[in-house]
């Protein structure tokens, strides 16, 4: 993209976050939706509040500027938009957790669904880009949600500093990573404290981890790698992000000698497998690790292929 256009896009951009002519333009799409495909709308920015229902559980609310993706789409196609399959296997982990971890947080989605789906739960939510941190504490306090913690930190397998690449985005960016060159987007090359997941359990004094989420762009081997600890104290249930290419084989190395399974989420259901081979979209990149005891139990009412 030539600086032209860069400059056309974002000017464009700010136009339609205007809250009057974003209130009137939805208004106008609402009417004329069935003549547009879905991809389409997902990409309109919503400006104001985002009312996201989950099923048997309430309503929790997204606050966006127009530059938070997932809100606008949660806002045209509803929750199971994003991550269809994720989502739902989510929901279904937690029926059996009480103490839930979502690494690479963003704006709080999956945070927030732990939280509205169990008050009592105890949520730990990992945002280490401060812009989008900023959205995650709106949101948080939005819903007066009282049981979840956010953390300014990257999670790391070590406690310290890292260099960290934030894409130079007009909409919040949700491909920083500790990878440089992970996205083709121009970066920011920053400087952040990191934290283990072994470290932070340890100074916080959490007796047991119940459900991990784990979303942070290729670096999901070295968030496990930092967690070695609660591997084998907790043997907690895994939602993680592997994007082929990436993390594979490093995850291969972590679950050697443990009783951990693979299984693939898609939108039928989860698909067994003998070895962690990455994806390629946010259809199929995302994993359920889960040890071999917990299978009969908590997979019960799931659909395995």
């Amino acid at each position: 993209m030539n600086n032209k256009e860069s400059l056309f896009k974002r000017l464009i951009f700010l136009i339609v976050k205007m809250k009057l002519v974003n209130t009137l333009m939805r208004a106008v799409l609402s009417l004329l939706a069935p003549l547009f495909p879905e991809k389409f709308l997902e990409r309109i920015p919503v400006v104001g509040e985002i009312s996201v229902s989950l099923p048997n559980t309430g309503t929790l609310v997204l606050v966006s500027d127009g530059r938070d993706q997932i809100a606008s789409r949660l806002y045209w196609s509803g929750l199971f938009s994003y991550e269809p399959g994720t989502v739902e296997i989510y929901l279904h982990l937690l029926k059996h957790s009480k103490v839930a971890f979502d690494v690479g947080a963003h704006t709080g989605l999956f945070a927030l669904i732990a939280a509205l789906y169990n008050r009592q739960m105890e949520v730990y939510a990992f945002e280490p880009v401060p812009r989008i941190f900023g959205y995650l504490t709106k949101n948080i306090e939005r819903n007066g949600f009282y049981n979840v913690r956010p953390v300014c930190r990257v999670v790391s397998d070590y406690d310290g500093k890292v260099s960290f690449y934030e894409p130079k985005t007009v909409t919040l960016p949700s491909s920083a990573s500790m990878v440089r060159g992970f996205t083709i987007e121009k970066t920011e090359e920053v400087i952040v404290p990191t934290v283990s997941l072994d470290t932070f359990v340890k100074e916080s004094g959490i007796s047991r981890v119940d459900l991990l989420k784990i979303d942070v762009e290729g670096s999901e081997d070295r968030v496990l790698a930092g967690a070695r600890n609660i591997l084998k104290r907790d043997k907690p249930s895994i939602i993680c992000e592997v994007i082929r290419g990436t993390t594979e084989g490093r995850l291969h190395s972590l679950f050697n000698q443990t009783t951990y399974r693979f299984f693939r989420i898609t939108g039928k259901g989860l698909v067994p497998e003998d070895t962690v081979s990455g994806g390629v979209t946010e259809e199929d990149w995302n994993y359920l690790f889960i040890t071999e005891n917990k299978v009969s139990e908590v997979l019960k009412g799931l659909t395995v292929l």
